[in-house]
């Protein structure tokens, strides 16, 4: 006997019962996925793979965040990357532009709950992104930074920043 049965059964001699187990069991059967009733994980994300022949810096990632607004931030050895799920958006240091990326080198990507974007470099201190004018602004040993690696950023419950050199 199968399951449907045993179900069907277990109405016994009231009709009304059985004819409400008999609709939940259609209604059932029709609204399921054919591959969840398989067993098959319907609701895992579906991964795709981002490469430099994407768009991407470098394929060697080292930090992943999703901000508020739904933005990817990729680190890499060689920039920050900001994906909106179509381009590439590639930040990276210019010497000559003061307000650039500070270091190509990204240990993290760091969005605290004022919706503000930190970024730690290997080299380069601390930035602080602006999405308004596209700029860094940067915090390093000349102007309190105790190293200009910084590995980690972290943020406690009252709000305050955590760095890690």
């Amino acid at each position: 006997m199968d399951i449907f049965t045993r179900v069907l059964l277990a109405g016994g001699k009231n009709p009304l019962l059985t004819q409400i187990i008999r609709i939940s069991l259609i209604i059932w059967l029709i609204s399921i996925d054919g591959n969840y009733a398989l067993g098959q994980n319907v609701g895992a994300p579906k991964l795709e793979i981002q490469q430099i022949s994407e768009g991407l810096s470098q394929n060697q990632v080292i930090s992943v965040t999703q901000d508020h607004q739904g933005f990817m931030w990729i680190g890499t050895y060689s920039g920050l990357n900001k994906f909106d799920g179509i381009n590439f958006t590639i930040f990276e240091n210019d010497r000559s532009i003061e307000s650039s990326l500070p270091n190509n080198r990204i240990n993290q990507v760091f969005e605290d709950r004022k919706n503000q974007l930190w970024i730690a470099t290997h080299g380069g201190g601390l930035a602080r992104f602006d999405r308004l004018t596209q700029q860094f602004q940067i915090w390093n040993t000349v102007n309190g930074l105790p190293d200009n690696i910084v590995y980690k950023i972290a943020e406690d419950n009252l709000g305050n920043l955590w760095i890690g050199t």
